[in-house]
């Protein structure tokens, strides 16, 4: 039995195809964007002691966890953060702010060398709240985060050096306990013989008395 000839490919099956092939993608890249979270723009400016800084990176990661946003200086210190999904924005709510300077800072040079001869950029970090509604505008300038650390740090190793000397006695004067436990308790006489206050006696009697005055 021969073979039975196949159709012919028109025009119009193919537009056909393809037009179903469209409906379908856009279907599924709606549904896909529809599940996205909302993003809300966020922009700013960095600078050390009012110097902007150049090509910084900066990453906003939610507190409690979540999806970050990040961005780098442009030459004059601003930046708007981009979402990971490649949208213009961040997630609302509070946010940790770190923000890795390997440039010259206003106070001096920020790079470090790791071992292996790896550049280490210096870590700064900070918080910001992303508002859904106004403006989110982030000033950050690295000399006040410098100066928030340094007191911070100040603040805690003053805590442990503040310890009070305890005084060796109280205010009635007694002893500490310290002091009873180095010397021990006062010890007590020990009671007299009866042979003891016999002779006391006697020496009492024996001893010449005064005379009355008339």
């Amino acid at each position: 039995m021969a073979d039975e000839p196949k159709p012919p490919t028109t025009i119009r099956s193919i537009v056909t195809g393809a037009i179903a092939v469209a409906v379908i993608g856009a279907l599924v890249v709606r549904w896909t964007y529809d599940d996205r979270p909302s993003v809300y723009p966020v922009a700013g400016i960095l600078t050390d002691q009012g110097t902007p800084l150049a090509y910084v990176d900066l990453t906003l990661t939610p507190v409690g966890g979540g999806k970050i946003a990040f961005a780098t200086t442009d030459p004059d210190g601003k930046f708007e953060l981009k979402f990971v999904d490649g949208r213009m924005g961040a997630l609302p709510g509070k946010h940790d702010v770190e923000i890795a300077v390997a440039v010259g800072g206003g106070s001096g040079p920020e790079i470090k060398v790791a071992p292996g001869g790896m550049l280490r950029p210096k870590i700064y970090r900070t918080q910001f709240t992303v508002k859904t509604d106004g403006e989110n505008q982030m000033t950050i300038d690295l000399s006040t985060l410098r100066s928030k650390r340094k007191a911070k740090r100040g603040k805690k190793k003053a805590k442990k050096t503040d310890v009070s000397p305890k005084d060796s006695t109280n205010e009635k004067g007694s002893s500490s306990t310290s002091d009873v436990k180095e010397n021990g308790p006062k010890s007590k006489a020990p009671a007299a013989t009866p042979d003891q206050k016999k002779a006391a006696e006697s020496a009492k009697d024996s001893s010449p008395k005064r005379p009355e005055k008339k």
